[in-house]
């Protein structure tokens, strides 16, 4: 073999080196290329994942706060009409005991409610307070009747005076003790009051229920 020869095929080699080279190169080049494109495919694919249940959590918390939402108007409204149920009951309640004086019972009425409190102040001298309007009816037929009701109760009564309330009343009595301070209030506003309770409870749980269960079967 010549020099030339020698030389040609040293080059050769070289080239052939070189060429395997560059393709163990370029190889590995591509599995780099792909490894980084599966882990940014598998990267993207889990932050996709993750948007997707975030996405998901936010939807289904505003889904939740809309519902509350709406639970709570409904909660409102429902207190509203309730409220506004009672307020009517409460004012035709006031009507009705507001013509109660026109009444020909009146007077037996105040009776009842005089001897309700004399006996739970449990005193023989006492002084009915009455509405201007009611105290000549008082004297005249009231006193009278709760002395007999008294009597039928067991119980005497020594004394018993009348007086007008300081202030208008749309009907009822207040007794006092007359050797003290204590007065058992018995007019028509203060026993509405004191029954406020039971009437909310009466028409909360009968009236508006009523109304409910007729609305459903109209639907």
């Amino acid at each position: 073999m010549t020099n030339e020869d020698s030389v040609n095929e040293i080059c050769r080699q070289i080239i052939a080196d070189g060429e395997h080279e560059v393709s163990s190169i370029l190889e590995k080049a591509r599995r780099t290329a792909d490894d980084i494109t599966s882990k940014a495919e598998e990267e993207g694919k889990k932050a996709a994942e993750k948007i997707l249940k975030e996405a998901d959590s936010r939807v289904e918390a505003i889904k939740r706060r809309a519902v509350s939402s709406v639970e709570l108007e409904v909660k409102r409204e429902r207190l509203k009409v309730r409220e506004s149920l009672f307020d009517m009951v409460m004012e035709k309640v006031n009507e009705l005991l507001s013509s109660a004086r026109g009444r020909s019972e009146y007077a037996d009425i105040l009776a009842g409610l005089a001897v309700e409190a004399i006996v739970a102040l449990g005193s023989a001298n006492v002084t009915i307070f009455a509405d201007s309007r009611d105290v000549q009816l008082v004297e005249s037929k009231v006193v009278p009747k709760v002395k007999d009701m008294l009597a039928g109760l067991g119980k005497e009564i020594e004394s018993v005076d009348v007086k007008p309330l300081d202030k208008p009343s749309i009907g009822g009595v207040v007794v006092g003790v007359r050797e003290g301070n204590v007065i058992y209030d018995n007019t028509f506003e203060s026993r509405l009051y004191r029954m406020q309770s039971d009437i909310r409870t009466i028409v909360y749980n009968e009236l508006f229920r009523e109304m409910e269960a007729g609305r459903s079967a109209s639907k």
